[in-house]
C-alpha cells in the first residue's frame, strides 16, 4: 500500500483543532508537545508557543518543551525571552548540548560573542554537531580569530550536507588568511548549489570577485563584478 503525504494546510488545520479542543491534562501532554512541534516545523511560531505553554503549564520541567519554546522566540526575534527558556532548560539538565547551542544563538542575537563562544564550546564538549561548529566558526569570524574560524568551518563542512551559507563563511575565513584560490573554490561550489538564496548568490559573486582581484586575475574579477551588478539590479531595481 502506498502512503500519501498530507498537504501542509491539512496538517496545520489538524494541529489547530488539537490545540483548541484538547483539554490540558497530563494524559495528553505528548499530543500537545507534538502539536507544538508541527507548528514550529510549519513556521507557525506563535501557535507553537501557545501549545508549548500549555505543555509547560502541566509539566514545568519538560526540558524539550523549554528548548523548543526558546527556539520559537529566536525565530520571532525575541532573544531575551529565548535566553530565559534556555537558562531554565540548562538548570534542569546541565549536560544538554542542545540547550547550550541554542543559548549560544540567543547570545549571538544579543551581541554577546564571548558568551556565545563559551556556550558553543560547552555544547561541543558534550556532543559534536555540524550546526555548533558552524555557529562557533561564524563567531570567530566576527571576533577576528580567523585561524579558529577556518578550523571550525572545516569541521562543520566535514560533518554533513553542506549549504551555500556554510561554504561562503569558510570562503570569508580563507580570504582573511589570503588563501584566495581556496576561497574561489568555495564560492564556485556555493554558486553551483541549486537551492542557493539570492542573498548568498550576491555574497558569492562579491567574495569571488574580491579573491580574483587579489590574485591579479582582473578579467575574472571584472566579469564577476558585472554579474554582481546585474544581480543587484534584479534584486532591488535600477538605481
Amino acid at each position: 500500500m502506498t502512503s500519501t503525504k498530507l498537504p501542509t494546510a491539512v496538517i496545520l488545520a489538524a494541529s489547530i483543532l488539537c490545540l483548541v479542543l484538547l483539554p490540558a491534562t497530563g494524559k495528553n501532554i505528548k499530543t500537545l508537545f507534538d502539536t507544538g512541534v508541527d507548528f514550529y516545523v510549519h513556521r507557525q511560531y506563535r501557535l507553537s508557543l501557545r501549545a508549548l505553554q500549555e505543555v509547560l503549564a502541566i509539566e514545568p520541567k519538560f526540558k524539550e518543551a523549554l528548548i523548543l519554546k526558546g527556539r520559537c522566540h529566536l525565530r520571532l526575534d525575541e532573544p531575551q525571552l529565548a535566553l530565559s527558556d534556555f537558562n531554565a532548560a540548562i538548570k534542569l539538565d546541565a549536560n544538554s548540548a542542545d540547550a547550550f547551542l541554542y543559548r549560544a544563538e540567543a547570545y549571538c542575537n544579543l551581541e554577546s560573542p564571548a558568551k556565545a563562544i563559551a556556550d558553543c564550546t560547552r555544547s561541543l564538549s558534550l556532543k559534536r554537531s555540524q550546526r555548533c561548529y558552524h555557529v562557533r566558526g561564524k563567531l570567530f569570524l566576527q571576533t577576528g580569530e580567523y585561524v579558529k574560524a577556518l578550523a571550525d568551518l572545516d569541521q562543520a563542512i566535514k560533518l554533513g550536507a553542506v549549504d551555500a551559507n556554510m561554504l561562503l563563511d569558510r570562503a570569508d575565513a580563507l580570504v582573511k588568511q589570503r588563501k584566495y584560490q581556496e576561497a574561489v573554490r568555495d564560492c564556485t561550489q556555493a554558486l553551483n548549489i541549486r537551492s542557493i538564496e539570492n542573498v548568498d548568490t550576491i555574497r558569492a559573486y562579491r567574495c569571488r570577485s574580491s579573491a580574483f582581484e587579489s590574485m591579479g586575475k582582473k578579467d575574472l574579477a571584472l566579469k564577476d563584478s558585472k554579474i554582481l551588478e546585474s544581480k543587484f539590479i534584479l534584486e532591488w531595481g535600477q538605481p
